[in-house]
């Protein structure tokens, strides 16, 4: 295994990319891909600079259901010896495996990939498939892509979003969201929203990252996905901050697509507060009851 791992700096903000080239035009071709795509999904696109991306996000979450994905795209492509894939003797260990490997955020895919194609040749190799017939790891080469590096630090990103909005210039900012956030809402539907969403909170006083709050999760626009969460401590604009005791206030969401950041989601306490204020107030308050008519005898 050793000979297919490659070395990357520290500095070194996203992994390299590889992709799975098999001798066989065959079943081989259909496991490397599958291999390729589940690695992808297990590993993300981490990067390795600024804290411990993916420490927050419990392996199992991560690997479980992308490992059963995996294994069901397997059996459904007929792939030979693969019927009893997922309940064999194998399985226990591949996911301490997978575990292991899902925190070395350098050499995640490669690994990855390589212990899921291991995994299947050695269930054939148990369901008596002919040598020649299975799914030779050996023979599989790892064709590394020269690696794209965002051009600033996830923190300088989100900051230098955030001051954008601060002064207002709504144009910029939202060339620095993500192109599939900018592909469903229009700069102009954006900018009228943000104007009003942002005045009564920004700018802050104040904003200092909170690295204890900082890391992967899961996205909240888009299901599925897991993005990075920058998270500050924040005095918003009045010298408040809407939350009790030393805690995160605001966070920006941003996504890692071909070396280039893009900002997701965006929350702040402050907006939260306003909404909040803003739903009771337009809530129907029950009248009191009207006095019951008085009777006047003549």
């Amino acid at each position: 295994m050793s000979n297919y791992l490659f070395k990357i700096t520290a500095a070194a903000i996203c992994l390299i990319w590889v992709s799975l080239v098999y001798s066989q035009q065959s079943s081989g071709d259909v496991v490397a891909k599958l291999a390729e795509d589940a690695a992808t999904n297990i590993c993300g696109e981490v990067p390795d600079s600024g804290w411990k991306a993916g420490a927050e996000l419990s392996s199992s979450a991560s690997i479980d259901p992308n490992l059963s994905r995996f294994i069901n795209k397997i059996i459904k492509a007929n792939v030979a010896g693969t019927a009893k894939l997922g309940g064999d003797g194998y399985f226990g260990p591949l996911q301490v495996d997978l575990a292991k490997v899902r925190a070395d955020t350098q050499n995640c895919k490669v690994e990855i990939a390589m212990k899921l194609i291991e995994y299947v040749e050695k269930t054939q190799a148990a369901a008596n498939v002919p040598k020649e017939e299975r799914i030779q790891a050996s023979e599989l080469h790892l064709v590394p892509v020269e690696p794209t590096y965002p051009s600033m630090k996830a923190e300088t990103y989100a900051r230098r979003w955030l001051t954008l909005i601060e002064e207002r210039e709504f144009h910029a900012a939202y060339e620095l969201y993500d192109p599939a956030i900018n592909s469903i809402v229009t700069e102009k539907e954006w900018e009228e929203q943000a104007s009003k969403s942002f005045q009564g909170c920004l700018p802050a006083l104040s904003r200092n990252i909170d690295m204890n709050d900082t890391g992967e999760g899961p996205s909240v626009s888009q299901p599925g996905q897991n993005e990075w969460y920058i998270a500050f401590k924040t005095i918003f604009k009045g010298g408040k901050t809407y939350v009790n005791g030393d805690e995160s206030n605001e966070k920006v969401g941003l996504v890692l697509i071909n070396g280039k950041w893009g900002i997701r989601d965006y929350s702040n306490a402050c907006m939260q507060a306003g909404s909040e204020k803003e739903r009771a107030s337009s809530e129907v308050k029950p009248q009191p009851p009207l006095p019951e008519p008085v009777t006047v005898e003549h």
